[in-house]
């Protein structure tokens, strides 16, 4: 771990998830009435005679579990693509969490979002993305007045669950991953909504649930959690992080604390956070605390093509096209035409070359029977040198050769 990229906060008990919420109408970025797991106002006291109440923003801490994947174990996105783990020229459009009205307690669902709209700034200033994609961005909505990919955080934070004591990284990833997600103009945040015209679920359409599946289509999306090094991690993505906001400023750097977490936001740059509150770009201190885990979310983009250029066809189409992943473990399968079992895919590169970014990211995560399983598949290169060492050892017993 780079201790001088980040200290960690480990997650506490369950007493600690919560921090407290503001649902008040006259609450500031700092401070406010808040309400904790009992209904009861939380303290902090750094003085005895001087307590301070914790406001949160909507982060619930939800600890990490043997099943969720971490850094690099899908074996996708590892490309580095920022050698400087700089991610600043990528940032979206600024969005105010709370405008004016309640706070709507989307801190999680709003810091996902600016991490999905810079990678897909990233592409489009790279000319990475593919064209048809971008057409269709285009024609739906997807990009804001100045032509940047704008996300609507009322979609996934209403069908993520987010209550008035706001919600998790994993519900909201998960819900990004199976919902995908709609344009802001389809579904806007008003400058000024109360709490249930925020989340209205009758505002929630089957039109508007097929538009983010037609998305997901075209980018599917994966997530992992970074429990080290987030330099490292931040080198192929920006991260979406947890901190406790705020405990004061000097020299327009903010101030370490130990105070329990409040907040999510984006990590584009070493002690850089894009916020959703204004200023939307901070500085940290070297020491500032994290959470001991943050998300980095895995797009798979389509290979960039022109109008004129079709779009690439499955690289195999002998293989059956649905493939599964053993639960709790990274393995690959597909099941044979012929037998009917599952075949491993022995090598990360072979499933690669034979299945599309598509194929590989709507995979089944199940228990797979060891009685069900058939011969591993290994790289055509390895089985090539396999059939020249054994053609070799015949050739020396031939010859009388040991």
């Amino acid at each position: 771990m780079n201790t001088e990229d980040f200290k960690n906060q480990n997650v506490g008990g369950k007493d600690c998830d919560i921090f407290g919420t503001d649902v008040g109408d006259n609450n500031d970025e700092i401070s406010g009435t808040n309400v904790g797991n009992n209904g009861q106002e939380v303290f902090v006291t750094s003085e005895p005679k001087e307590p301070k109440i914790i406001k949160n923003y909507g982060l619930i801490v939800e600890p990490l579990s043997p099943e969720d994947w971490l850094f690099g174990s899908s074996g996708l996105g590892m490309e580095i693509r920022r050698e400087d783990s700089d991610w600043t020229n990528y940032l979206p459009t600024g969005e105010k969490q709370k405008r004016n009205d309640v706070d709507k307690m989307c801190c999680v669902t709003a810091s996902a979002l600016n991490v999905l709209e810079t990678e897909f700034i990233y592409q489009m200033k790279k000319n990475l993305i593919n064209q048809d994609d971008l057409n269709w961005l285009k024609q739906y909505g997807y990009l804001d007045e100045n032509g940047l990919p704008d996300f609507s955080d009322r979609f996934i934070a209403y069908l993520s669950g987010t209550s008035q004591i706001g919600n998790s990284f994993k519900k909201v990833a998960d819900t990004i991953r199976k919902y995908g997600l709609i344009p802001e103009t389809r579904l806007p945040y008003r400058k000024s909504m109360t709490w249930n015209e925020f989340y209205n679920p009758n505002e929630i359409t089957n039109d508007l649930k097929n538009l983010g599946q037609e998305w997901l289509k075209r980018f599917p999306v994966n997530y992992e959690f970074v429990t080290s090094d987030y330099s490292e991690a931040r080198k192929r993505n920006p991260l979406q992080v947890a901190i406790h906001a705020y405990n004061g400023i000097e020299n327009d750097i903010y101030v370490r604390t130990e105070l329990p977490l409040n907040h999510a936001v984006e990590n584009q740059k070493r002690q850089f956070i894009y916020d959703s509150y204004e200023p939307y770009e901070k500085q940290m201190a070297p020491d500032f605390i994290y959470m001991n885990y943050s998300t980095r979310f895995i797009i798979s983009f389509k290979k960039k093509l022109t109008d004129e250029e079709p779009a690439t066809p499955s690289q195999n189409n002998n293989l059956m096209t649905q493939l599964y992943q053993n639960k709790n473990t990274p393995d690959i399968y597909f099941i044979g035409k012929g037998d009917k079992l599952y075949h491993r895919i022995g090598e990360w590169d072979i499933a690669k070359d034979l299945y599309s970014i598509e194929e590989l990211n709507t995979r089944i995560e199940m228990i797979i029977p060891e009685e069900k399983t058939g011969r591993t598949i290994f790289y055509k290169e390895s089985i090539l040198k396999q059939i020249i060492v054994s053609l070799t050892n015949i050739w020396n017993l031939l010859r009388g050769v040991k």
